[in-house]
């Protein structure tokens, strides 16, 4: 299996873990009482020593986003929906180079893997 297939499978499999996760945890939550609705712009959550390792909320920008960082506070997966409606999902190294970008512009899909430089490995169209 090539770089690029086995980096696209690394994050789809990351996600569908993350996935699974989420659901997990929401079926656990229930089992104790929990208010409707929470309203908020923005939820942040911490690990034990207070590091910020995950935000879902709006940005200043109007746009919506989940951004997910590592133990040194880097952001390692992001995904974000514009006020215009572009989607994008990126995914950072553990030195913050972008190294994959998934996304629909303009109603067009695409699909970029960067090489540890932050060059082009292969994209899709």
């Amino acid at each position: 299996m090539g770089k690029a297939r086995w980096a696209v499978v690394v994050a789809v499999v990351c996600l569908v873990v993350a996935a699974v996760a989420v659901a997990y945890a929401a079926g656990k939550a229930r089992a104790v009482p929990v208010q409707e609705v929470v309203r908020a712009r923005r939820f942040e959550v911490v690990d034990s020593t207070g590091k910020g390792r995950a935000t879902f909320g709006v940005l200043p920008s109007g746009d919506i986003g989940v951004m997910l960082m590592g133990k040194s506070g880097v952001t390692r997966a992001a995904l974000r929906v514009q006020t215009d409606g572009d989607t994008a999902l990126s995914v950072w190294d553990e030195d913050g180079k972008v190294r994959l970008g998934l996304g629909v512009v303009a109603e067009a899909p695409s699909l970029v893997l960067f090489d540890r430089e932050g060059k082009v490995m292969w994209q899709a169209p």
